[in-house]
């Protein structure tokens, strides 16, 4: 539960091998999307709405 807003935030994501898709939503009702949030990467920089493209290669093995 988000303690700012008070609701019960959930997200969905799809990944494929240069994409990862979030999708976030209340109360599991995905027809309920959250649009007004702020993203951040691993480091703490606030990312732009929007596609992202990393600045450097995440240290990914595949299985």
């Amino acid at each position: 539960m988000s303690a700012v807003e008070g609701i019960d935030v959930w997200f969905s994501t799809q990944v494929s091998q240069d994409c990862i898709a979030v999708w976030i939503y209340e109360e599991g009702d995905p027809a309920k999307v959250v649009l007004d949030c702020q993203v951040v990467d691993a480091d703490g920089t606030f990312l732009d709405c929007g596609h992202q493209t990393p600045s450097r290669p995440a240290d990914f093995t595949p299985v």
